[in-house]
């Protein structure tokens, strides 16, 4: 299914069919995770689609760490946007404190976005 909504040019369909399979506990498997991965290749903005595939997979600790290699290895200017989607994705799962803690370090420029 996720295969067939990424070849029809339903990317954010997929990613929000494979958020719904975790919650549900279904099992993520690698070939699924590639075309996750491809689907977020086609969004427009590259850089918050990792970071949503990372999000919409339970994948955080990847999250965290792409997060940190987008700054620090590639040089990538991070965003607000990046950082309200690490929010998101430390509270989707259940790691309050985590994401008011890192919400709290980031200051007054990202609460332009209610973070």
């Amino acid at each position: 299914m996720v295969s067939a909504l990424v070849q029809n040019e339903l990317d954010n369909e997929a990613l929000m069919l494979v958020y719904e399979m975790k919650k549900l506990w279904v099992a993520i498997d690698d070939i699924t995770i590639t075309i996750l991965l491809f689907a977020a290749s086609n969004l427009r903005d590259k850089e918050i689609a990792v970071l949503s595939t990372c999000n919409y997979t339970g994948l955080v600790d990847s999250g965290l760490q792409i997060l940190e290699m987008m700054g620090e290895e590639y040089g990538i200017q991070l965003s607000a946007e990046h950082y309200a989607c690490v929010v998101d994705m430390l509270g989707r799962v259940g790691r309050l404190d985590e994401a008011h803690n890192f919400a709290k370090k980031l200051g007054v420029e990202c609460n332009v976005l209610g973070i």
